[in-house]
């Protein structure tokens, strides 16, 4: 008898069944039976067995895995660096696809099953035929009583002795209730019970290894109070699943029921009343109310993403937060506040790293592993497409989140490697550097690695001297031009307070909370005609032609800063300049003082740091836009290197020095809207510290 196909009904029947048919001629029901039988048996039998799947994706990760490993090898050899990019990159796509098909298959699966139970009768209940074991049964049971107390201003969420939770990879048994998982659960309920909103499924992102895991359990927990049902799919145990059913109100039934299939639970996950938690694990079919929690890799979720949802997203850990959890179980008995604050200094507020992996030397590496990336361009580049960025990448940039768990920005990760990428792309005379900045004019998403690299590109710059463009604000209104300044070379001083600046040095001030400016020159004195006695410049940094100077609050701390200078600098004349790139300095205007402290009544002025690329700083003689790393072993002492110590890297949290400082502006226009301005006829005076202006600029 030919085989019958999918699209049509069978014409024959076996021999065996002739007197049967006979019987149910008129009906035809043993046609139709049989035909039915046929189809679902040869289903069954195309469909690969998921746990194959599973086993191919996990050699898929591994080859992966060792293909990053060569790529971080290969610092030389350009072309295979390039070809194991690819590789990579077909491998990624390769795990991708095989993780919709595994959808796709267990969606027919459940198809199939729902038919076979059509025909089966009732099903077997679920104490009989699926009771989890003894630990899951008790941690459900006791669940409800988990008490909430507070640790150092943080919520902590304790389960009772003996007790842990599910799906996480160390003994759990207490975690920290952070503030946003309050307002991502709040911003749930709002769109479950609005009746106008249809919203019932969430995607949790953040960068990895902030905890989103933990997230889902915090949240299983605020669901066993509510008397809900859960199913919860999670990447340690899948494609097992685990099924949370209260009691009645007499006590009677509920409890925890495991499957080794999450279709066996297909009735709850197609019931709109229960909760589905997905575990970075993708179910985009399903009428369960669905929060899937997952790093922020857009090939994780492709599926989820294109159903109606709404993105939640969650940041790093705060160091407040770090310190509390390191007295909780289990982190308690293995990592000290001190060590804790250390590896906080370098990773930023990831606990994979600070807290469960802090004493494993090889998850440790791969800090150094991802700031030794071959392409560091590129890892930078991947902030404007951090969903899509490659692994090294989310090492050293973290996504910030303000507190209506929205994303607002990418970030580095920690001033450990904000230092350590500046040191890297410094390095053939800062040509990687500048590239960057150059590549980044425009590009909001990246506005803050732009103004963070920018403040160590300008520290370098102007403690090499050169002559730079200037321009008097308060007279750009009535068509005031671009004039010259020549800086000297000065030594770099990193100072806590003003009371050690020196004239003839660039002055740094080291706390990243210091009020109003960024670093200070003090010019010599000269013969000419415009300085004939030294001059004080206060220098901000911007990236925007819009800055926001200081409010009056910043301006009465600058004032008593500016006590504690020596008398001989105090007494100086003021100017407040403004330091930005060449695609800004065109268009910034005077910037108005919301104060009136000391900076409110100094003339302003804008200065361009020359970066190669730049048409604006192509008629410019900047001794330093050609800057050559070999010319700094004219600097040898700590002050004027361009580099930051081991100590400043390393020191205390509360009183080191660091280079970097995070107020700088971190908005860029999307339009540059530049125009050339005339030098005209310059005479340039080669004494240093001299301002030769095209037109009158008056005393400055």
């Amino acid at each position: 008898m030919p085989e019958s196909t999918d699209d049509e009904r069978p014409t024959m029947v076996p021999r065996i069944s002739l007197g049967i048919r006979g019987f149910f001629k008129a009906s035809g029901a043993v046609e139709w039976l049989w035909w039915a039988w046929r189809r679902s048996s040869a289903a069954f039998k195309m469909c690969p067995d998921p746990q194959a799947i599973e086993a191919e994706l996990r050699k898929l990760e591994g080859e992966i895995e060792a293909v990053n490993e060569q790529i971080a090898a290969c610092t030389d050899r350009g072309t295979l660096r390039a070809y194991l990019r690819r590789k990579e990159e077909q491998l990624r796509r390769k795990e991708e696809q095989l993780r919709e098909k595994e959808l796709i298959l267990l969606e027919k699966e459940l198809i199939l099953l729902r038919n076979a139970a059509a025909t089966a009768g009732p099903s077997v209940g679920r104490a009989e035929s699926a009771a989890a074991g003894p630990n899951l049964q008790m941690f459900w049971k006791n669940l409800t009583a988990a008490e909430l107390t507070t640790v150092d201003d943080q919520q902590v969420l304790s389960l009772p002795p003996g007790v842990c939770f599910p799906a996480s990879t160390t003994k759990l048994h207490q975690l920290l209730r952070r503030t946003c998982y309050d307002t991502a659960f709040t911003k749930m309920q709002d769109c479950i019970n609005e009746p106008s909103s249809d919203i019932r499924r969430f995607l949790v992102l953040g960068t990895p290894g902030i905890g989103k895991s933990v997230f889902l359990l915090d949240l299983l927990h605020r669901l066993a109070c509510m008397r809900r049902t859960v199913v919860l799919l999670s990447y340690l145990t899948y494609p097992s699943a685990l099924l949370f059913q209260p009691a009645a109100a007499d006590g009677d039934g509920g409890g925890v029921f495991e499957a080794d299939n999450p279709i066996e639970f297909e009735e709850e996950i197609n019931d709109p009343n229960t909760w589905l938690l997905c575990d970075s694990i993708e179910f985009a079919k399903a009428d369960a109310i669905t929060v899937m929690a997952s790093s922020p890799h857009a090939g994780a979720y492709n599926r989820f993403a294109k159903t109606k949802h709404l993105e939640l997203w969650m940041g790093p850990w705060s160091l407040e937060e770090i310190r509390a959890a390191c007295r909780l179980e289990p982190y308690q008995a293995q990592v000290d506040v001190e060590m804790a604050e250390r590896l906080y200094k370098a990773w930023g507020g990831i606990p994979r790293y600070v807290l469960e992996n802090a004493k494993n030397p090889s998850m440790q590496r791969k800090l150094d592993d991802a700031l030794g990336s071959s392409d560091l361009l590129a890892v930078l580049r991947s902030a404007t497409q951090i969903q899509t960025a490659p692994e090294a990448s989310h090492k050293l940039l973290h996504v910030q989140v303000d507190n209506a768990c929205e994303k607002t920005e990418v970030v580095f990760g920690s001033d450990e490697i904000i230092n350590r990428v500046t040191e890297k792309l410094q390095a053939n005379g800062m040509v990687g550097l500048r590239q960057f900045l150059t590549w980044s004019a425009g590009e909001p998403t990246v506005a803050s690695l732009r103004g963070l690299l920018f403040q160590a590109y300008t520290f370098q710059v102007l403690a090499r001297g050169g002559t730079f463009r200037v321009r008097d604000l308060t007279a750009s209104a009535i068509g005031g031009g671009s004039h010259e300044v020549v800086l000297p070379q000065m030594s770099r001083l990193d100072v806590q307070d003003l009371s050690a600046a020196e004239a003839g040095c660039l002055v740094i001030p080291a706390r990243k909370n210091f009020p109003a400016i960024d670093c200070m020159v003090v010019l010599p004195a000269h013969g000419g005609v415009l300085t004939p006695s030294k001059r004080l410049l206060m220098i901000q940094l911007t990236v925007a032609a819009s800055h926001s100077v200081c409010g009056k609050v910043k301006e009465n701390a600058l004032a008593a800063q500016l006590k504690l200078l020596p008398p001989t600098i105090r007494r100086l004349k003021a100017a407040l300049l403004f330091a930005m790139p060449p695609d800004v300095f065109d268009r910034i205007g005077a910037q108005k003082m919301s104060g009136t402290g000391p900076l409110s009544d100094m003339p302003q002025y804008a200065l361009e740091v020359p970066i190669s690329g730049f048409s604006e700083s192509t008629n410019m003689s900047n001794a330093s836009s050609g800057v050559n790393t070999s010319s700094a072993s004219s600097m040898q002492d700590s002050r004027c290197s361009g580099r930051v110590s081991h100590e400043r890297r390393s020191g205390d949290v509360s009183s080191s020095a660091v280079l970097v400082r995070p107020h700088l502006s971190s908005c860029l226009p999307t339009r540059l809207g530049r125009r050339s301005l005339p030098l005209g006829d310059i005479t340039r005076q080669a004494v240093r510290g001299a301002i030769v202006p095209t037109r009158s600029l008056g005393p400055w």
